[in-house]
């Protein structure tokens, strides 16, 4: 087990709720693109516990997972075929 993994099981056997420089640290990100993030509302679900920001390990792994490509996800949108968007518009191309 890498220390990633490590430091996720200690979390979970300990307190499941990490701070923004752990969370930031787990994701493999800067903490300012983890704030940036928690600001635009695109980020893992987070609470306030006090006046500090906790994430729920939980919360942290669905948010990654989301996020993840691969397998039959994300295909279509990335090819650059546009050939759909037309056949969609009432009238077809010629609407």
């Amino acid at each position: 087990m890498d220390d990633t993994g490590r430091r996720a099981q200690a979390a979970r056997e300990g307190s499941p709720f990490l701070t923004a420089k752990q969370t930031a640290y787990h994701l493999g990100i800067a903490y300012t693109t983890l704030k940036d993030l928690r600001t635009r509302g695109t980020g893992p679900k987070c609470r306030k516990h006090g006046r500090t920001w906790r994430y729920h390990i939980d919360d942290i792994e669905a948010w990654s997972a989301g996020r993840s490509i691969g397998g039959d996800q994300g295909r279509g949108n990335h090819s650059g075929d546009k050939s759909g968007a037309a056949a969609k518009r009432p009238g077809g191309r010629h609407g």
